[in-house]
């Protein structure tokens, strides 16, 4: 008998959608950031609900059956109706009571903080904001699960994808320790890297393949590498150990004015980054994202304007 009914079982329709995406029930559980085990009985509830099965089980994981893929092309629907509907009444309220999840850079996230969340904050006391911090990998990760609803990342050359807009182009500094000979200059040939020792990021990151591209070239040559997705541990490692990182000039501002590090533009168009963002499928109020959106632009367009000395 069908006993289902639409209004009061989104939540194991979304189920639904995600195993069936993933093909895995652990695997949809992490997304969801649910127990396995409830993952589970509500995909075993619908099909008893429903009365037919969704899913062939196997040894790999799941596999939609020919009923199961012909229900998700109306659960597609069904979601994407309820998220606008949830939307369209977050947005009539005078004061929503949405959230919003921004994630962001370590050396940006300050920034954000600074910027962003007053922006949030004098519009809409009652959001609930969150800050998550990371390199561009676990960003692009957050936002393919829906773990944030905008990603503020840094890009390389032609590497942008279609749904990022793209908000500053930055340029790159060679970071030294103070009285270091190699960043004395506030500008430096891209032929100043070699022979140095170099602080990177951990891969993937866009970065390394341009620094990779300029050693296969020639035009560097790097002595020895060490990767951190820490800024904190590149600036130690730049003063106590004598090595040399590569950074926008607001991740050193402050360093700089304290006369901390010393910083020297480095006169190579592969190596400036832009400041892009990144939008995921968010469930927020088309007003939140709209002032968080303008913020970031207008946070963008200050990074930009900073000066370097």
């Amino acid at each position: 008998m069908f006993t289902i009914t639409t209004s009061s079982n989104l939540s194991r329709w979304k189920a639904f959608a995600v195993v069936a995406h993933h093909g895995s029930i652990a695997r949809a559980a992490e997304v969801l950031e649910l127990d396995s085990s409830i993952v589970s009985r509500q995909i075993n509830s619908l099909e008893t609900d429903c009365g037919m099965r969704l899913f062939m089980r196997h040894g790999r994981g799941m596999n939609l059956t020919e009923s199961g893929a012909a229900v998700l092309e109306e659960v597609k629907k069904l979601l994407s109706h309820a998220e606008v509907f949830e939307k369209f009444l977050q947005d009539q309220l005078d004061d929503p009571a949405g959230r919003i999840s921004i994630g962001a850079l370590e050396s940006m996230a300050p920034m954000v903080i600074r910027s962003v969340l007053p922006a949030l904050r004098s519009q809409f006391p009652r959001v609930a904001f969150t800050l998550l911090e990371g390199p561009s990998a676990q960003m692009e990760d957050w936002l393919h699960k829906g773990k944030i609803d905008l990603g503020i990342l840094y890009r390389y050359g032609h590497t942008l994808r279609p749904e990022e807009t793209p908000l500053a182009r930055l340029d790159t500094y060679l970071i030294g320790a103070p009285g270091d000979p190699v960043t004395r200059e506030p500008e430096i040939e891209v032929s100043a890297l070699r022979g140095i020792r170099l602080v990177l990021p951990i891969k993937p990151n866009g970065l390394i393949d341009v620094i990779n591209q300029l050693e296969f070239e020639q035009l560097v040559s790097i002595t020895e590498r060490i990767h951190t997705n820490s800024l904190a541990a590149m600036k130690a490692l730049v003063v106590e150990q004598g090595f040399h990182t590569l950074l926008p000039i607001h991740a050193i501002r402050a360093e700089l004015k304290r006369g901390e590090l010393q910083g020297a533009l480095v006169k190579e168009e592969r190596l400036k980054r832009v400041v892009t963002l990144s939008p995921s499928k968010s469930k927020g109020s088309g007003r939140i994202l709209r002032v968080a959106t303008a913020a970031i632009h207008k946070l963008a367009a200050e990074m930009a304007e900073l000066p370097t000395r």
